[in-house]
C-alpha cells in the first residue's frame, strides 16, 4: 500500500471514528463521513466498501493496536509479575492515548445482536488477546510460580478481567486511565490470589 493510499485511509478512519464516536454506529451516516474528510463517496466505497466495513476496520484497528502493545509490553518484561505490570500499563496508556477508539470497541462488544451489521461482531481478535494471557500463564505454571489450584485459562481470564474492568472503569467514569501503581497493586493482588509466592 502507498504513503498516499496510507495517509487517504487514516484519514476516513479518524473522521469515521469521531463521527461513531459522538453518534453511534446507527446515528452515524455516510454523508457525515464524507462530510468531516476531503474525500467523495467513491473514494470511500474504495478503500472500505461500506460504512459497515469503515466500522469493521476501526474495531480492528482497535485490536490490533492493544494486541501490539501488549506484546511489546510483554516482552520487555523479564517475569511473569513485570510482565503483566507492563501489559495493565501498556492497556491503560492505550485508553489515554485512544479513548474513543477504546470506546467504539467496548461498544461493539456489547451491542445487542441487531444493532451492528454481522462482520463487525467478530470476536477473534479480543479472542487473540485472551490466548496471549492465557500463554503466559501456562508458561508461568510450567516454570512453577503459580499454583496449580487453577488452569492457564482460567488464570488468563482473572488478569484480563483485572485489567478490563479498570479500562471499562475509565471509560465510564469518565476519569483519567488508571496509573503505573494501580497497575503494580492490581498484579500484586492477583498473583497473591493466584499462589505467588
Amino acid at each position: 500500500m502507498s504513503k498516499s493510499t496510507a495517509d487517504s485511509r487514516q484519514q476516513i478512519l479518524d473522521a469515521a471514528l469521531r463521527q461513531f464516536a459522538a453518534k453511534g454506529y446507527a446515528g452515524a451516516s455516510m454523508r457525515d463521513i464524507i462530510a468531516a474528510t476531503p474525500f467523495t463517496l467513491p473514494t470511500i466505497y474504495y478503500h472500505f466498501g461500506s460504512k459497515a466495513g469503515i466500522y469493521h476496520a476501526l474495531v480492528e484497528s482497535a485490536h490490533d493496536e492493544a494486541y501490539q502493545r501488549m506484546q511489546a509490553a510483554a516482552a520487555r518484561a523479564p517475569d511473569l509479575e513485570t510482565q503483566l505490570v507492563e501489559i495493565a500499563v501498556a492497556m491503560f496508556d492505550f485508553v489515554r492515548k485512544r479513548r474513543e477508539l477504546t470506546r467504539l470497541a467496548f461498544a461493539t462488544a456489547f451491542a445487542a445482536p441487531e444493532e451492528l451489521p454481522e462482520e463487525v461482531r467478530d470476536s477473534r481478535k479480543r479472542q487473540r488477546i485472551l490466548d496471549s494471557f492465557e500463554q503466559l500463564m501456562t508458561r508461568a505454571l510450567k516454570a512453577g510460580t503459580l499454583s496449580r489450584q487453577f488452569d492457564a485459562r482460567e488464570l488468563a481470564e482473572g488478569v484480563y478481567a483485572a485489567i478490563t474492568l479498570q479500562v471499562m472503569r475509565s471509560l465510564l467514569e469518565a476519569q483519567p486511565a488508571p496509573t503505573r501503581r494501580k497497575a503494580e497493586r492490581m498484579v500484586r493482588l492477583f498473583l497473591q490470589g493466584a499462589g505467588l509466592d
